[in-house]
């Protein structure tokens, strides 16, 4: 039965569902207020969150490429997978042709939010999310639990599976923190989630130490660093130590390394902008903290390792403006690595530069806070920064080119220099001759090198961005089989000696966690360039190499 009154029926049964006495509607307020853009976008956001509680899961099935081959029975069986009802008993196989194309529209436009099944009813693949790589690597959930400072952590990483060699990262190393300040800061190349970020306020008071808080608060809100950016950024405010290495606050040491560190940095990648609202405590008077963090990898040279940098502004009802994120901590981590050729961590040194003071900061108090000196060299980090908050909360050309650069919008494009290209440079200037190059299961990549009768292999991993150096005696015997089935001529000198070194592996920091391993970024070649120059010169195979 269709009219006027079906129809208003209808209408009003759904605006009962949205906004009647069952409805979060704090969450769509929430929605509404942290979404950018026009009047339009803020509004969908709104609804969006008020209609995802009730959607119920959908049947998605594969859709192969060339549909018409198929048979009429068997389209018949991947039309009823799909629970398509027929207009008729028998349909013939254009119809059948013409509802796969229906489902394949549904499936291909259905919001990425939309829960789905496969037709035996377990949970089909999750879609990805508007603006995603349409491949990439295999990547699957763990929890990291080297840095207890933060308790558990979940990260994704490289998917094991079989044929592909088993490369991975240092724990507690340099390698396997840039993943884990990724995840905990929210830090990515435009896979940020719309809008602004709501800090959970509560939360963050739970920080306050029992001892100082003389207000009554929520005791159950307090939650762990990963499930909360604020939280996360806090304590990497405070902590003493971070994967067990004592953290050095406001020495002037640190204060001469983050210096050098500044002048060498690669490419920046930032959080979206983290809001803050709350009240004083005990009084009347509103606040509104902005912050955001920004992640870089540096290498000047001699040293390298991470830059962490956690700036932001805020408003006072009773003091107006200021240039900090108040009752949040603005600081800078400058995180090294042990020794040019270890991805262990070495020294971690902390400039504090705005603090809530001993009645707020969980640990008391930071005490006297860093000098200025540093505020010329992150005021451009700072301004980059709102570019990119930006770039990320657009939807046209410019996000794609800032995820292309800067995020996973270039997987296996190949338009971008390798890291290996990098190492063979490299080595090309200290005499080592390339012998072959190639790429092999999942991604690797190898490169056979000889100098004098020493074979030197070269891998790269460009899921996990770590270069391993190893004795390349077996390949080179395998290189002379390949190359006598292919009836090329052999070297004159097959006799070779083992490198003297054992094998050793870095990982490359300053590249996107999840991307390909190739060097987008407009500094990345150069950063590569300078911590392969001081990883093999300390492996002893890089002697007199320089970084151009």
């Amino acid at each position: 039965m269709s009219g006027p009154v079906a129809e208003n029926e209808a209408w009003l049964a759904a605006l009962e569902a949205l906004v009647g006495a069952e409805a979060d509607i704090e969450s769509a307020k929430t929605a509404f207020e942290t979404t950018r853009g026009d009047f339009k976008a803020r509004f969908s956001a709104a609804v969006e969150s008020l209609i995802k509680p009730l959607v119920r899961p959908e049947i998605f099935i594969d859709i192969p490429a060339e549909p018409e081959l198929l048979t009429r029975g068997e389209l018949e069986t991947l039309m009823r997978e799909a629970e398509v009802v027929f207009s008729r008993a028998r349909p013939s196989k254009s119809e059948l042709l013409s509802h796969l194309d229906a489902v394949k529209r549904r499936q291909e436009n259905r919001p990425s939010w939309v829960p789905r099944q496969l037709p035996d009813g377990s949970a089909a693949p999750a879609a990805l999310a508007p603006g995603a790589p349409q491949d990439g690597w295999p990547l699957q959930a763990e929890t990291v639990t080297s840095f207890p400072e933060f308790d558990e952590i979940t990260v994704e990483v490289l998917e094991s599976y079989e044929g592909r060699p088993e490369r991975k990262l240092m724990s507690g190393g340099v390698g396997e923190l840039e993943i884990v300040l990724h995840a905990l800061l929210g830090v990515g190349g435009g896979e940020a989630p719309d809008g602004d970020v709501l800090l959970d306020d509560v939360a963050i008071e739970a920080l306050v130490p029992d001892a100082v808080c003389w207000w009554p608060r929520d005791p159950e809100r307090s939650l762990r660093a990963s499930q909360d950016p604020g939280v996360a950024a806090e304590l990497l405010a405070t902590v003493a130590t971070i994967g067990g290495v004592a953290v050095a606050d406001n020495a002037s040491a640190g204060l001469d390394l983050a210096a050098r560190a500044l002048a060498a940095t690669g490419d920046w990648r930032y959080s979206r902008r983290w809001r803050l609202d709350g009240w004083e405590p005990g009084e009347p008077i509103p606040f509104l903290a902005t912050a955001q963090a920004a992640v870089a990898g540096w290498a000047d040279g001699g040293e390298s390792g991470l830059l962490v940098y956690v700036y932001g502004g805020g408003l006072n009802a009773l003091d107006g403006l200021s240039g900090t994120p108040l009752p949040l901590h603005s600081y800078l981590l400058c995180i090294t690595r042990s020794s040019a050729s270890d991805d262990g961590i070495g020294v971690v040194h902390r400039l504090g530069f705005a603090c809530p003071g001993e009645h707020w900061c969980r640990r008391g108090g930071c005490g006297e806070l860093a000098p200025t000196d540093l505020d010329g060299d992150l005021l451009p980090v700072v301004t980059a920064g709102q570019a990119a908050d930006l770039a990320i909360g657009d939807s046209g050309r410019i996000w794609d080119e800032y995820r292309r650069r800067y995020g996973t919008g270039s997987v296996f494009v190949d338009e971008a220099e390798t890291v290996l290209d990098c190492a063979e440079t490299l080595l090309s200037r200290v005499g080592w001759q390339e012998l072959e190059r190639s790429e092999w299961e999942g991604g690797m990549e190898i490169l056979l090198v000889r100098r004098g009768r020493t074979c030197l292999l070269v891998e790269y991993d460009p899921a996990t961005r770590q270069v391993a150096l190893a004795d390349g005696g077996s390949w080179f015997e395998l290189f002379l089989e390949i190359a006598e089935e292919d009836g090329i001529p052999a070297p004159d000198d097959v006799d070779v000696e083992p490198w003297s070194g054992d094998r050793r592996q870095i990982s490359v920091v300053g590249l996107h966690p999840h991307a390909d391993g190739r060097l987008h970024g407009p500094e990345s070649f150069e950063l590569a360039t300078r911590q392969l120059s001081m990883f093999f010169r300390e492996s002893g195979v890089g002697e007199g190499t320089t970084s151009s």
